[in-house]
């Protein structure tokens, strides 16, 4: 399955103001947990729906957590010893 599409992208900031003006009703923090990309997807797909997700969810003020450290979402590959780097990037835009 691909991801890209505008229609989309602009159906997960539709869906995440749905959230804050949830979380702004009821005065509700929101944290977003386990979120991922399967590491069986294209490289271009995960990076765009990660950063997708984590700069959504920043635009409107939510903590989040990405789901997994190291195996089928991997963002750590432990038999390389490193970062998967497009992925921290789509995490953490700063890393170099």
């Amino acid at each position: 399955i691909r991801f890209g599409k505008r229609a989309e992208i602009a159906q997960i900031d539709k869906d995440f103001a749905a959230v804050k003006a949830w979380s702004d009703a009821g005065g509700r923090p929101v944290f977003l947990g386990e979120f991922g990309a399967y590491d069986k997807a294209a490289m271009d797909d995960r990076v765009l729906w990660t950063s997708t997700v984590a700069r959504t969810a920043e635009k409107y003020g939510f903590a989040w957590g990405y789901w997994q450290f190291s195996s089928d979402f991997v963002l750590y590959d432990f038999r390389k010893d490193e970062f998967v780097q497009p992925i921290l990037k789509a995490l953490v835009p700063q890393t170099r």
